[in-house]
């Protein structure tokens, strides 16, 4: 199934309410709307990858994402729920302090040297070895310690 509309009516609020009801009515049908150009298509092999007809993007069939970034970055750039998402793993190394722990990945960047919170000295006093702890990325961005 191919259905394909003019940009213009995309914003029209009938089109959005019966869009969203034929979508609704073909849920669980091997039919996905691209989210670049809201081509409604069919997915007929056990991939989860597409080409979209219209626009040409590889995307992911399950969750709708654009497989340039998964292909270059990885399987975390999936969405959450996705069969095909994998968190993103840090090793701690040298970049990442012990002080950084629970902090806004750019305020990693930024502030290296920033002063340890009281939880952070906290779960650093309980570890022995800091070094061999693995790390993760969560949803939002941060530095979280995994268990």
């Amino acid at each position: 199934m191919n259905i394909n509309y003019p940009q213009n009516i995309l914003n029209f609020t009938p089109f959005q309410k019966l869009s969203r009801e034929i979508q609704k009515a073909m849920k669980g049908l091997p039919v996905f709307v691209c989210p670049f150009c809201n081509l409604m298509q069919t997915n007929d092999s056990y991939f989860n990858h597409v080409r979209c007809f219209d626009c040409n993007r590889d995307l992911c069939s399950a969750c709708s994402v654009d497989r340039a970034p998964i292909i270059a970055h990885g399987n975390h750039y999936h969405r959450i729920g996705c069969s095909d998402y994998q968190p993103l793993y840090l090793k701690v190394n040298k970049l990442i302090k012990k002080n950084m722990i629970g902090k806004n990945v750019k305020d990693v960047k930024k502030h290296q040297s920033h002063v340890n919170t009281q939880q952070v000295q906290k779960n650093i006093k309980n570890k022995e070895t800091f070094d061999d702890q693995i790390f993760s990325l969560n949803d939002s961005d941060y530095i979280i310690q995994l268990h």
